[in-house]
């Protein structure tokens, strides 16, 4: 089941989606509208009925946002390491539990590389993921090269 296709005026750009099926982008943010909103409903037109279990890092966003503000024209690229996931397969297998929460004395959570990919998109960039999954440490880069949403 594909999920819904996005109106952008550029047509989208297509990401790679860990299947090796292509899946529509993430749809624009803009000052009105709340990028994690925009993420859970690319993963609901994406995963449609299928079980599916995964985190929405929003604080992560939120800085990400914060940080995009402080650059003179928009352009970034922020470099993550982490245990965690990138691709939508690992998420859907992830489907019949919960998120794992890790507890060490203290706890943590797995990264979803992926929402913030798809952030990125939004705003014009791209992400690289490593292409090892079961790997213990996760390492992405993420890209946004044009000054998009920065009133260029």
């Amino acid at each position: 089941e594909a999920a819904p296709p996005l109106d952008r005026a550029d047509g989208g750009v297509q990401v790679a989606d860990g299947d090796g099926a292509n899946a529509p982008s993430c749809p624009e943010t803009d000052a009105d509208h709340d990028p994690v909103q925009s993420i859970l409903q690319w993963y609901q037109g994406h995963f449609g009925t299928r079980n599916a279990s995964f985190l929405i890092p929003s604080a992560s966003l939120r800085a990400l946002e914060s940080l995009r503000q402080l650059t003179r024209d928009g352009r970034m690229m922020v470099l993550a390491g982490d245990k965690g996931t990138s691709n939508t397969i690992a998420l859907q297998q992830a489907g019949s539990d919960d998120p794992h929460i890790a507890v060490h004395g203290s706890f943590s959570l797995m990264v979803n590389y992926h929402a913030l990919g798809l952030w990125f998109d939004a705003q014009g960039g791209f992400a690289l993921h490593c292409p090892t999954e079961d790997a213990s440490l996760k390492v992405s880069a993420f890209v946004v090269h044009q000054g998009q949403g920065q009133g260029q």
